[in-house]
């Protein structure tokens, strides 16, 4: 919605056309809308040190899977192994 807005501000004519038949007295009609303020400024993403923080969230979620999974096949291998003996 704030780029169709944005569009049309940018797109109209400037200055926009006089009324018809003859201009009232006055300053120039710029037919600029004033409820522009009112939008929020645009978002400008900060430049966060990813390669800093990244690794470290990747590298505890690794180090917890692998360990999860490292938890599993430990308690199950006695099972599975059980289990294939038998077929």
């Amino acid at each position: 919605m704030q780029f169709l807005f944005l569009f049309h501000y940018f797109t109209l004519p400037f200055p926009a056309p006089l009324p018809f038949p003859r201009p009232k007295p006055g300053p120039p009609n710029l037919h600029l809308p004033l409820f522009l303020f009112l939008l929020p400024p645009p978002f400008i993403p900060l430049p966060l040190p990813i390669p800093f923080f990244f690794p470290l969230k990747f590298n505890f979620l690794l180090r917890f899977f692998f360990d999860l999974e490292l938890k599993i096949f430990v308690n199950f291998f006695p099972f599975a192994a059980s289990v294939s003996i038998a077929l």
